[in-house]
């Protein structure tokens, strides 16, 4: 950049040398066009940027002031700041603009604060400062104009970039006299791109993958911006608050982060706020992207009572005993000797059945046997009596 604007910088000086050869040629009628041709050339610096002669009070003034080169933008925001500060002595009044015989005199020694934006009431961007030498000169080189001033467009835009003298034994802002020169800024384009890639569904919801670049234009090209600060946010649907985080691009302009979407919503991804007033932030779009979520199946919530299954209560077992009161002793009988059954196995009396009164079948039968067998015998001793007598 800085090579173009030194080409054409060199044909207007050509064009001034051309003016000069031919108003000398033309004669002496000619002398006005001479001065002014002179003039021109004199004041001419490649790619520079001049002040008027600066304003002064006590003395002080600034002759000139320049911003080497005038025109700035992203890659090459660094300025050369030069000039030199007089003092003028005698006549009517003080300054370049002074009536009377006034002589004007270099300052050695004398501290120049220079400013970029407003310096008024505390504003305006320290550059530098620096201290005069012989003959009054003073230059400052690689001064970055990075300052936006406030109320302005997308750009191109100029820069205030003022010369200040400091009084005798005066603090930074006790200044007596002003120079200012424009610089003009031409911020670059950005442009945002980002990806939304969204996982599987889980448990916790789903998460996503937001990816992308920041970019900036350079000529034909776009080239990536390092630093930019990306915001990524999340605007759930069902009225929960939304959350967000920055991120930083990296030295290729990239940046990435996860989250994890509980519920059906919005993920966005825009440029954050920049002090660098060389990018043009206007043209980088928000981008956004939905996200579907699906809704949790139901289960019991935690520290909420689960009701225990209910069961049949069992029915209660209970048991008859029988008690019986014979009129006379009975001889126990032998136990019942089983029959096999046609399929071999045992088979087991039927005990719970019950009779009346609540003997039990087998008891009965075997009571009857005893009485029987009681009985033969009282007939068999009968007999004996009969037999005996």
């Amino acid at each position: 950049m800085r090579a173009a604007r030194a080409a054409v910088a060199g044909t207007a000086v050509g064009a001034a040398v051309r003016a000069v050869t031919g108003a000398v040629r033309g004669g002496a009628r000619r002398a006005g066009a001479v001065a002014a041709a002179l003039l021109a050339l004199l004041l001419w610096l490649p790619g520079a940027a001049h002040a008027a002669p600066g304003d002064d009070a006590g003395g002080w003034g600034f002759p000139t002031f320049t911003a080497d080169p005038g025109m700035t933008d992203y890659a090459d925001r660094t300025v050369e700041l030069a000039g030199r500060l007089e003092r003028h002595t005698g006549g009517t009044g003080s300054g370049s603009g002074s009536s009377g015989g006034g002589r004007a005199g270099g300052a050695f020694g004398e501290t120049i604060d220079l400013v970029a934006g407003d310096p008024q009431g505390g504003g305006g961007k320290l550059l530098g400062t620096v201290t005069t030498g012989l003959g009054g000169g003073f230059r400052l080189p690689g001064a970055s104009v990075d300052v936006r001033p406030e109320s302005v467009g997308p750009g191109p835009f100029s820069v205030p970039v003022h010369a200040l003298h400091r009084t005798a034994a005066g603090a930074y802002g006790d200044w007596d006299a002003d120079a200012e020169v424009d610089v003009t800024v031409v911020p670059s384009a950005v442009r945002l791109t980002a990806d939304f890639t969204p996982g599987a569904q889980a448990a916790a919801g789903r998460q996503v993958t937001v990816s992308g670049v920041v970019e900036r234009a350079a000529g034909a090209g776009w080239l990536p911006v390092a630093g930019a600060a990306v915001r990524v946010g999340f605007r759930p649907d069902d009225g929960t608050p939304p959350v967000a985080v920055t991120v930083r691009t990296g030295a290729d302009g990239g940046f990435g982060t996860d989250f994890t979407a509980a519920a059906t919503g919005t993920v966005s991804a825009d440029l954050g706020p920049s002090d660098d007033p060389y990018l043009d932030l206007g043209a980088a779009r928000p981008r956004t992207a939905q996200v579907t979520v699906a809704a949790p199946t139901a289960s019991p919530t935690a520290g909420t009572p689960t009701p225990a299954p209910r069961h049949q209560a069992a029915p209660a077992v209970r048991h008859r005993t029988a008690t019986a009161t014979a009129s006379a002793p009975a001889a126990p009988a032998a136990a019942p000797t089983p029959s096999p059954s046609a399929a071999g196995q045992d088979v087991q009396p039927d005990l719970a059945a019950t009779g009346p009164n609540g003997f039990t079948r087998a008891a009965f039968l075997t009571g009857g046997s005893t009485l029987i067998a009681a009985g033969l015998l009282l007939a068999a001793a009968r007999r004996r009596m009969v037999r005996a007598g």
